[in-house]
């Protein structure tokens, strides 16, 4: 299982909320949207980041994106400006392509159509080769 639905999980079971209430909050259907939560937690799939996105939210948390352990911006944010990101990082698109052994032309495809609909484990594979990590902050903590 990806860590960072372990952590929500943990987030989930803590928070004492139900699986079903997590796929409700997410407008997932009553009748697929708990067993598609149960999944995703289960490891048996893998969310794609608006669901992830929603999921923390759903358990009183934001995702946000940290680099070099400082800088920290909301994914929904960053999810819109990937490009902006990697510049930010000072990397090129070849530099990017390499270290996640594809092509530049795949790395400007994820760039250009990263959105809630992306596959959270492409997202993942890009911020790590940018040196970023995602990370879960609790709502009243960004909300200041």
């Amino acid at each position: 299982m990806i860590p960072l639905i372990a952590d929500l999980v943990e987030l989930r079971r803590t928070a004492r909320i139900q699986g079903r209430e997590v796929a409700q909050a997410l407008g997932l259907g009553a009748s697929a949207g708990p067993s598609m939560v149960s999944r995703w937690e289960s490891g048996q799939t893998i969310p794609v980041v608006g669901h992830v996105i929603g999921y923390a939210h759903a358990v009183g948390h934001q995702l946000v994106v940290v680099r070099d352990g400082e800088e920290a911006v909301a994914l929904d944010e960053v999810l819109t400006d990937l490009a902006g990101l990697r510049t930010a990082a000072g990397l090129s698109r070849a530099a990017v392509a390499e270290c996640l052994w594809i092509t530049a032309s795949a790395v400007a495809h994820l760039e250009r159509t990263a959105g809630p609909r992306t596959q959270l484990t492409a997202l993942l594979r890009y911020l790590g080769a940018l040196g970023c990590v995602l990370v879960l902050v609790p709502l009243e903590a960004v909300e200041r």
